[in-house]
């Protein structure tokens, strides 16, 4: 069996993984994500979410993004967020959102 180059792997687990990546969403938000206002900061919680940031007063979705280079893009903002509009305009001021989640592209390039 002819073998391929590391490079060849890793490109073909991210081209696997675009096409079967699926986040998992619960309609349950976290009890530590409730603050005492007694406001829920979001909808929805990306159950593979490993990393979240509490937005501050003036953060724009682009901000949050510019704060996390190369580890968060826009869209991947947007869709492991559905609460927040594509205008970014309900962002709230101690909301909890996902800023880097786990997906199938982490278990496939760790076997690699």
């Amino acid at each position: 069996m002819p073998s391929i180059s590391r490079t060849a792997a890793l490109v073909l687990a991210f081209a696997l993984t675009a096409l079967s990546a699926v986040p998992n969403y619960s309609n349950q938000p976290m009890s530590s994500d409730i603050p005492a206002t007694g406001m829920l900061p979001n909808q929805y919680q990306l159950a593979n979410c490993t990393a979240h940031y509490t937005v501050n007063e003036a953060d724009t979705c682009l901000q949050i993004v510019d704060m996390h280079p190369n580890t968060l893009s826009l869209n991947q903002l947007y869709l492991w967020n559905p609460q927040i509009q594509r205008d970014c305009s309900n962002l709230a001021v101690g909301q909890t959102v996902c800023i880097r989640a786990r997906t199938q592209q982490d278990c496939v390039a760790c076997r690699v």
